[in-house]
């Protein structure tokens, strides 16, 4: 498979029947996924103590694919040191009690890359000292 272009995957076309991920020919392990309806997102594929795994790096064309793939080297480059970026995704998420929903814009390997409104050490609901 060839490496991605800005044109190429603009122009890739869903298949209506299934959801495509395409490999890219640059990155192993970095892909474009494509699903019936035309939604586009970034994921990385990786082993971790022989189990596969996929993270999410976001949507496209919010994520465009120079970040893209920088977060995917940046993930692969967590691999490569035992470490497991869709694990911390999820850790960040319950930390920040994230809608897994949004968890895309959640960039584990940036220290969590959120900022919340209100810190995990933080009570909820009581006032702030004015």
């Amino acid at each position: 498979m060839p490496a991605f272009t800005a044109r190429s995957v603009e122009l890739t076309k869903p298949d209506p029947s299934k959801r495509l991920e395409l490999p890219d020919g640059a990155l192993p392990g970095f892909y474009l996924v494509v699903q019936p309806s035309g939604a586009k997102s970034w994921a990385v594929r990786y082993r971790i103590d022989g189990k596969s795994r996929k993270m999410t790096l976001g949507p496209y064309p919010r994520l465009g694919l120079g970040d893209a793939r920088e977060r995917a080297r940046t993930a692969l480059q967590a691999v490569s040191e035992g470490r497991d970026p869709a694990g911390e995704k999820v850790q960040c998420q319950t930390a920040w009690n994230v809608d897994p929903r949004s968890a895309s814009k959640i960039d584990p390997l940036d220290g969590c890359g959120v900022t919340p409104l209100i810190s995990p050490a933080e009570p909820v609901g009581e006032a702030q000292p004015g």
